[in-house]
């Protein structure tokens, strides 16, 4: 995989059609939005889901303007960095209470062996780097209808190739630790591939 290159590439593109092409490798049956900017992609897929809750669905976003992750705290997401929702039906997956903390570990392996770093996890839902900055946020809720969980909602933001000069956040990006931009589509395969083993334990 081909994650960071001097040759020009726009490497915050993202494809409907490679987008669909990762999909299929891991989730073959999913559905997808690919969204300039909205508000934040938790609330847009489980706007989505209301119709339609039997199947998996990403939706992702080019950038957020109001964003959050636990407790609805604020979650900065301008553009350059990979910002998603993805929703699991129960057919797929139980939610437990360490999801999130589960997907932030196979995420942070994932990047540590693809770009050499070194990065470690917080809990509850944090990747970090060794100093404690901020590089990604995941969480992980309950979708249901009526009483009944009928799926999971995953949500991450990974700091990717955007700035991160936030006020009051220690935030660092993967441009920052690695040098050089990184393209956001292997970022997101790394990431579904790693919500997959998760799934259906396959690696």
């Amino acid at each position: 995989m081909k994650f960071s290159s001097k040759d020009g590439a726009d490497f915050n593109e993202i494809r409907e059609d490679k987008v669909r092409d990762i999909l299929k490798s891991f989730f073959p049956s999913s559905g997808l939005k690919i969204l300039d900017e909205c508000v934040s992609t938790q609330t847009a897929v489980r706007e989505e889901i209301k119709t339609c809750p039997g199947r998996p669905l990403l939706i992702v976003a080019r950038s957020q303007s109001g964003a959050f992750g636990r407790f609805g705290r604020k979650f900065h997401s301008p553009h350059g960095g990979l910002w998603f929702s993805f929703f699991v039906p129960s057919s797929l997956a139980l939610l437990n209470e360490d999801c999130a903390i589960k997907a932030a570990e196979k995420i942070k392996d994932g990047l540590e062996g693809e770009l050499s770093l070194a990065l470690r996890t917080k809990e509850p839902n944090d990747i970090v780097t060794p100093s404690g900055s901020k590089l990604a946020g995941i969480i992980v809720t309950g979708f249901y209808s009526g009483s009944k969980c009928v799926g999971a909602v995953l949500g991450a933001g990974i700091n990717v190739n955007n700035d991160t000069d936030f006020d009051g956040v220690d935030a660092a990006s993967l441009r920052e630790l690695t040098g050089d931009s990184v393209r956001l589509e292997d970022i997101l395969r790394l990431c579904l591939q790693s919500i997959a083993s998760l799934v259906y334990d396959k690696d």
